[in-house]
């Protein structure tokens, strides 16, 4: 497998494509579904990383490493360009918010979630309606 050495090739220079620094926020992030989920104050959006992929002229044979994936922006993006993408980060909340976002999910799947959610009301609104200092009777009020 041949890889590309990205890293040699020259930079983004500070004046030339100045449109970058208007994608090196969020904001844009906010018009998109998915990549709306879940917004971290230092993330970026997925246009930038699309203008990225572009200027590298990556493809379906490239493999994209993001060793602090947040939010998952880059590999959700990398997806809708079919490029391989690996993730990695510390904090759990990032890995389930990037999980969450890259799972395929199937529409069985959303309406068992939306039943269990619906049963769960119904059973804290029961709890509720019931005099509670039956169940919790070591504490008063």
């Amino acid at each position: 497998m041949k890889t590309k050495n990205i890293i040699s090739q020259s930079p983004i220079q500070h004046n030339q494509n100045i449109d970058l620094r208007l994608l090196v926020t969020p904001y844009q992030n906010k018009r998109l579904p998915v990549y709306d989920w879940y917004n971290y104050k230092h993330s970026f959006s997925h246009d930038l990383v699309i203008k990225l992929i572009e200027k590298f002229r990556l493809d379906e044979e490239d493999k994209i490493l993001d060793p602090f994936c947040g939010s998952g922006t880059t590999l959700l993006a990398s997806k809708e360009k079919s490029i391989s993408a690996h993730g990695i980060d510390i904090l759990p909340l990032s890995v389930f918010i990037s999980n969450a976002k890259l799972i395929k999910y199937s529409k069985w799947h959303i309406e068992t979630a939306i039943n269990e959610i619906e049963n769960l009301l119904f059973i804290r609104k029961w709890i509720n309606d019931k005099d509670d200092r039956g169940f919790f009777t070591r504490f008063k009020r």
